[in-house]
């Protein structure tokens, strides 16, 4: 077979779509003039003799070592969906992967799977932290992902809620539960599996405070406004909770998981008629509220966890009206 003809096809195969027919023969003679300078061999699937077990112990050592660095379960679960995925479409010994191994895996997820420049970073990351531990431990000569840049991503702004349309959340509300939810979404800014982790005990109504665990298994503790404060208060009554869980599902009375929140807001959403109504958008409005308000950005990325106040600039986003008194007391 002649590979180098079975390339120039399959390339062909591709510029059709994109070309028409007297652009795709001048692009086919170019195509046969570099490549008459190469010899075109098939890949072979066959690699020496390896067995895969100093694999395997790698990856078990890679996975202790992010658990002892206080990676939460979900994060190790995509750590390890990411990684099942890429040893299934490259089933070659980790010490054989090469930069062009990543780059033809993350295409395909592109192009195959119309991943987003966001997931496809994502990815890179994943390979980039799995890839470096190896280097380190000298099990690998070099991280075949350093030599593959972040994709750039485009910078959309993503809107916090409106009050008109938390007030059109609560108006709806239809139990005391939901409205607990809410408020404390809206109070603490915490991630929603920080907020399904609370139990009753760890709610202090007298400073008005709630320690939490947030990524990394850090604490840190978030504070409860007197809408929260009041909500909570009535649902505990309510619901007759004593201790455990502070948020349970309606039947069984079983601690409410982050797919029960989830759920629960979007169906208050469209109840609402609210798009892309999610819970961590309070998270998004509470940190928006509180520095269009003029609560300093170092004391907003405590109170979301933030390592990094870089990462709490993000939901510094100033509304139109928030712009216009400002020009008015400023600009003279």
């Amino acid at each position: 077979m002649d590979y180098k003809e079975k390339l120039c096809n399959d390339i062909n195969q591709i510029t059709l779509q994109y070309l028409s027919n007297s652009e795709n023969q001048r692009f086919d003679s170019q195509l046969q003039l570099i490549l008459s300078n190469y010899k075109i061999l098939p890949q072979t699937k066959e690699l020496a003799a390896y067995e895969g077990e100093y694999d395997e112990k790698m990856l078990e050592m890679f996975f202790v070592s992010k658990k002892v660095a206080g990676l939460s379960d979900n994060s190790l679960h995509y750590y390890s969906t990411v990684i099942k995925e890429f040893k299934s479409k490259c089933p070659k010994p980790f010490a054989l992967v090469s930069s062009a191994d990543i780059r033809l895996f993350l295409a395909k997820k592109e192009i195959y799977d119309h991943n987003s420049p966001t997931t496809l970073n994502n990815l890179r990351r994943v390979l980039r932290s799995l890839f470096a531990f190896m280097a380190n431990e000298e099990y690998i000569k070099k991280n075949p992902v350093a030599k593959i840049e972040n994709i750039k991503e485009s910078k959309r702004l993503k809107k916090p809620f409106t009050e008109i349309e938390i007030e059109k959340m609560r108006s709806i509300l239809s139990n005391s539960r939901d409205e607990a939810i809410i408020e404390c979404l809206l109070s603490t800014g915490c991630r929603v599996s920080e907020l399904c982790s609370i139990d009753v005990e760890d709610v202090n109504f007298m400073s008005k405070e709630i320690p939490v665990i947030g990524k990394g298994n850090k604490e840190r503790t978030v504070f409860l406004n007197a809408k929260a404060t009041f909500a909570l208060k009535k649902y505990i009554n309510d619901y007759q909770i004593d201790s455990g869980p502070l948020f349970i599902s309606k039947k069984g009375h079983h601690r409410l998981t982050k797919s029960g929140v989830e759920s629960l807001i979007k169906k208050v959403g469209q109840k609402a008629h609210i798009k892309n109504c999610h819970p961590h958008r309070f998270r998004r409005t509470m940190a928006s509220l509180a520095l269009n308000r003029g609560m300093p950005i170092d004391q907003v990325s405590k109170l979301l966890g933030h390592e990094d106040v870089k990462t709490t600039s993000i939901y510094a986003i100033t509304d139109k009206e928030s712009l216009k008194e400002g020009h008015r007391k400023y600009v003279v």
